[in-house]
Parts: structure tokens; sequence; C-alpha cells
């Protein structure tokens, strides 16, 4: 097993930010969760090496934290809570960690085991990935989070998903991001997503196609929300303006068609989303007429 002694450098100067880094390493599927040892410490145990360098890497990333990384195991059975463990590994983290401490290393991981030969060659390897995560700019940051979400999004792994959207989406360049709202949307639309999370993609798809109507990608993703959300009459309505932003008249007025049909029939008609409909079918069929104009005039 692999264990994680986290250590905030200069816990004066910036603050506690313990919370701060559980949450960025909730997602991490823990042994034994990442949890507050002391005051200006975390420690967790993780099962792979895959997981260990995602600690460290995350943890790297801002450049506030001694990352110590301890190979051995862990004593059976194991507690509930990390600063009850006890085992080799926690020695292992604890020396890493505090010869961090006593250096002055630009890049601040170390690792330490039974085997020092190996240990040293993975605590190189992991000073080389954390000078590029250390060095990358706010943009290349914003790009990478947002396909490592998509890869998440594609694995079917809504929790790390979830976790890495939280934070893209409240930064302030978040706003206006096409790409952003797609993600959210596609994270919304993970199986066990809340519904809290498909109304506020609802909600910002709506604003941006409100907007931007000839955004069909948008449209089409306000349609499976509005589906998921049991909205049927808007999940339709929704798919004939992503046929119509495609250019697709025909079969958007078949969908619109389709939609007047359903408000109508329905118990509790919507009557404001009945007569956008009817105005859109009017406004479709005058394009249509149009088109077919100026084709027979170009014959």
């Amino acid at each position: 097993m692999f264990t994680l002694t986290i250590n905030q450098r200069d816990s004066r100067r910036d603050g506690d930010l313990v919370p701060q880094l559980l949450k960025d390493l909730r997602h991490i599927p823990a042994r034994l969760d990442f949890d507050r040892s002391v005051e200006d410490e975390v420690q967790g145990i993780v099962e792979s090496s895959h997981q260990a360098v995602e600690t460290a890497l995350i943890a790297l990333r801002t450049g506030q934290w001694y990352v110590g990384i301890g190979v051995g195991p862990i004593n059976e059975p194991l507690p509930n809570l990390v600063k009850d463990a006890s085992g080799h590994g926690l020695v292992y983290a604890r020396r890493a960690v505090d010869r961090l401490r006593s250096s002055k290393e630009r890049i601040p991981v170390a690792v330490d085991g039974p085997l020092a030969a190996l240990a040293s060659e993975a605590e190189a390897v992991l000073r080389l990935l954390g000078h590029i995560v250390q060095h990358r700019s706010a943009a290349e940051w914003r790009v990478l989070d947002l396909l490592t979400v998509q890869n998440a999004v594609a694995r079917g792994d809504g929790a790390r998903a979830t976790a890495l959207l939280e934070p893209m989406l409240a930064a302030p360049e978040a706003r206006g991001s096409r790409a952003l709202l797609l993600a959210q949307a596609q994270v919304a639309l993970l199986p066990g997503a809340s519904r809290a999370a498909l109304e506020a993609s609802a909600e910002r798809l709506q604003t941006r196609v409100a907007d931007q109507r000839e955004d069909a990608s948008a449209w089409g993703a306000l349609a499976q929300v509005w589906e998921r959300l049991g909205q049927r009459l808007r999940a339709v309505r929704a798919e004939a303006e992503s046929r119509a932003a495609v250019g697709d008249v025909n079969g958007a007025l078949d969908r619109l068609r389709a939609a007047q049909r359903l408000g109508r029939s329905a118990s509790g008609p919507d009557f404001i989303e009945v007569s956008v409909i009817e105005a859109r079918i009017r406004e479709l069929e005058a394009r249509r007429r149009q088109l077919q104009a100026e084709e027979r005039g170009e014959s």
C-alpha cells in the first residue's frame, strides 16, 4: 500500500489550506480516506501507485505542500480513521516528508520504502512530473482539466468528474465558456447525478441558447437534460431547435409538430411553451417557403 503524508509548507503565511486539499482529494478511492492528521497536515492510504501519483500531483500543483510517499504495509485490520493506523508505510511516509522539510528541493515530493533504489527512481520520475505540473499556465490547466473531466465522463466516473468540474465552474473564466457548459451537461447526465446538478445545467444551457440560437450542441445537450428532468415537451422542442440550428428545417418542423401535439394532449398544458412552439412552426414554415422559392429561382 501507499501512504501519503502531505504537510503544508507555510501555514503562517497562507493560512489553513487543509480543507481545500481534502476537497480536492475527495474523489480519490482511498483505503483510508484522506484526513487532517495534525494542524497543517493531511494523511491518507491508497491501494495503487496510480492513485498515489494522482494524489501527489494534485498537492504539488499549488506548490504549497510537502508530499511524502511511503511504500509499505499497514497493520490489519485497518481502523476507520487514518490517524489511528499504524505500520511501516506510515513510518516511510513520515521519513520522506521530514526529509523534504529539512531540504531545499524545488519540487517538494519524496518517496521512501524498503527498496531504496526503487524509491529513488520513483522519486526522480515524480519530480519530473511535478516540475511540469507546477509550470503549466492557467490556460493550459483549463484545457487539461477539461480533458480530464471528459475522460472521467467517458469512464462513467461521476465522482471524479464532479470533483474536477466544481472548481472550474466557480472560476471567473467559467462565465461564457461553451466547452465548460457542455462538460457540465455531460456530468449532470451521468447515472447517479443529482436533480440539482441537472437543474443547474438546464439553467446555464437555457441562457446559452437564448443568446446563441444557432448552437446545435447546446440545444442537443439541453434536450437530454430536459428529458432526464421529466420535461418531455421542452425536450422535444430542444431537439427541434438542434435540428434547425444545423439547417434541417424539415426535421425541425417534424419535431415541433410532435411537441405541439404533446403540449395540446397534456393534462396540464404549458400554454407559454405551446405558444412558443407554434410561433417557431410559423417561423420555420416561412423559412422553408423562402428556401423553396430560392431553389426554384436557381433552377
